[in-house]
C-alpha cells in the first residue's frame, strides 16, 4: 500500500486495515514523509537526491521513530521534518 500515490482513499482503506487488524497501527503522518520525499525530489539534481534520501531515512525519521516510541508523537513533527528537508534542498540548490 504504501507504493500507491498518497490520496484519501489509499488512507481509508489502510485506516480500515488497521482497525480490523490486518496491518499493523504505526504513525502515519511520519510513514507518509519518505512518499512526499520521493515527489519533491522528482524535478531535483540526482545528486541532490543521494544526500537528502540518507538524511532523511537515516537521520531525521530514525530519530523522530525513536521519540515517538517513547513519548507523545507531536503533530507538528512531520511538518518539521518536512520543513528541514526543504530547507537542506535549498541549501544544496544554493551550493550548485
Amino acid at each position: 500500500m504504501d507504493e500507491l500515490p498518497p490520496s484519501r482513499n489509499q488512507r481509508y482503506i489502510r485506516q480500515l486495515l488497521v482497525h480490523t487488524g490486518i496491518l499493523d497501527e504505526r504513525n502515519e503522518d511520519l510513514e507518509r514523509i519518505p512518499g512526499w520525499l520521493e515527489h519533491e525530489l522528482a524535478d531535483k539534481p540526482h545528486a541532490h537526491a543521494n544526500l537528502a534520501r540518507p538524511f532523511l531515512h537515516w537521520f531525521l525519521l530514525r530519530r523522530a521513530r525513536q521519540r515517538a516510541a517513547t513519548r507523545h508523537h507531536p503533530a507538528s513533527a512531520d511538518r518539521d521534518l518536512r520543513r528541514r528537508v526543504s530547507v537542506a534542498l535549498d541549501f544544496l540548490a544554493w551550493m550548485d
